[in-house]
């Protein structure tokens, strides 16, 4: 039986570079995007852990102060979806957390290359938007 390169590419345990995986030259933009949404996704959940004081608190009552279910709580934190958690939504979280969300940018400061973890995941995202 055949293994595919795509299964190859996941199963390396070697350093792989966006360049690497690129099968289009719009890939790398479609990369960067999935990071972003998971990147929000992060956030999400690190401001749900220092919820009220550092204390942290559960999905179900991040769910309940913000009035949605604990699935879409989970999906947010999952970075799921094509366009991910918005500045709106963000800044909502962080006032049901009872923390403060700070949007700092620096010019000039590279962009940084994601850990083979974001680059799997990233485009374990890019995949399934295509699929469905």
């Amino acid at each position: 039986m055949a293994v595919s390169k795509r299964t190859q590419v996941r199963a390396s345990t070697e350093s792989v570079t966006v360049g690497d995986l690129a099968p289009s030259a719009g890939f790398a933009e479609e990369l960067r995007r999935a990071q972003d949404v998971l990147e929000g996704g992060r956030l999400a959940r690190r401001m749900r852990e220092a919820a009220d004081g550092g204390q942290g608190i559960s999905q179900q009552e991040l769910a309940r102060r913000l009035g949605v279910s604990q699935a879409r709580v989970s999906t947010i934190e999952r970075g799921s979806g094509p366009q991910g958690p918005t500045y709106e939504l963000l800044k909502r979280i962080a006032r049901a957390c009872r923390v403060e969300l700070i949007a700092a940018f620096e010019p000039g400061v590279p962009e940084t290359v994601p850990d083979d973890g974001e680059v799997a995941r990233a485009r374990a995202h890019a995949e399934f938007q295509d699929a469905g």
